[in-house]
């Protein structure tokens, strides 16, 4: 056999070796990155569902109902504010960024933040004004108004934070995604209660909206760490591509958390607030 036909072969042997070595490598990374998410969901599972124990025997049941009629009230607010651009950022950031395309995923980044951020910060400003007529004309809890426009400020931050954790998903960072999506804010939290127990349920929306700003800023840092662009501009036929695709998403999204919520809110209409934190805390929320 001739000196270059052994190279030749000696080559394929080698290229093979690589691959097969390529190919454990990224199922191992794989299996890692599969059990790191799931057991980030059942922290956040798991935390949530603590929480609300924690909640109710700390603030008692009246004040316990009042802070998840609250509750109940924002997280609906924070599913219009993120507008169904949940799965679009997943989906195009993926496709991006698997054709190394920085430029075009800080400028889907930028869009979005562009159009959640002022919506958001109207329906917070919106919803804080509206926290006494709500409370008294339409659920006829008096005692509800504080908690509400306290809790009323977490909108903003809760949809940020999750609006990052679903570009994380999309670059394929699905721990600290997760993170920000449910655990973060749920773990947090709690360690707060744990810490300064809170004696009302304004002073448990107080600590929430400290807690979700926190969670907030986490989510921007990691998410803009080593960026060498942040923010950057669209061309039309994307941007439109985008708003497209959130249309039919966000009608879905919506109809999901009205049929989260709506029990709570359908029973603070005509049940004690006592009766609205036996069921929150039956329930795992999604915070």
């Amino acid at each position: 056999m001739s000196v270059s036909g052994y190279d030749d072969r000696f080559g394929v042997i080698m290229l093979s070796a690589v691959r097969t070595r390529l190919r454990k490598f990224s199922s191992h990374e794989m299996l890692i990155g599969s059990l790191l998410a799931f057991l980030v969901k059942i922290l956040g599972a798991g935390s949530a569902f603590l929480l609300n124990i924690v909640i109710a025997r700390s603030l008692g049941a009246e004040q316990a109902g009042y802070f998840f009629l609250s509750q109940a009230m924002v997280m609906m607010f924070v599913i219009v504010g993120r507008q169904g651009f949940d799965n679009v950022l997943i989906k195009y950031i993926a496709s991006y960024a698997q054709r190394h395309d920085n430029e075009t995923v800080s400028g889907i980044y930028s869009y979005v933040i562009f159009r959640v951020l002022p919506l958001s910060a109207v329906l917070t400003v919106g919803l804080w004004a509206l926290a006494e007529p709500l409370s008294v004309s339409v659920y006829n809890k008096p005692l509800l108004a504080p908690c509400l426009a306290m809790l009323a400020f977490v909108l903003l931050p809760i949809s940020l934070s999750q609006i990052h954790g679903f570009c994380l998903q999309g670059k394929k960072r699905i721990v600290p995604a997760m993170l920000f999506n449910s655990a973060a804010l749920s773990v947090l939290f709690l360690v707060t209660v744990f810490m300064l127990k809170p004696t009302d349920a304004t002073d448990a929306a107080q600590s929430y909206a400290i807690c979700a700003f926190v969670v907030m800023v986490a989510s921007v840092i990691v998410w803009n760490r080593r960026k060498k662009v942040v923010f950057s501009s669209l061309t039309c036929s994307v941007k439109s591509k985008l708003s497209d695709t959130a249309k039919p998403l966000f009608a879905i999204l919506l109809m999901t958390q009205i049929t989260q919520w709506s029990d709570q809110l359908m029973l603070g209409l005509s049940d004690s607030v006592e009766n609205i934190a036996l069921l929150s805390t039956a329930n795992v929320p999604r915070c």
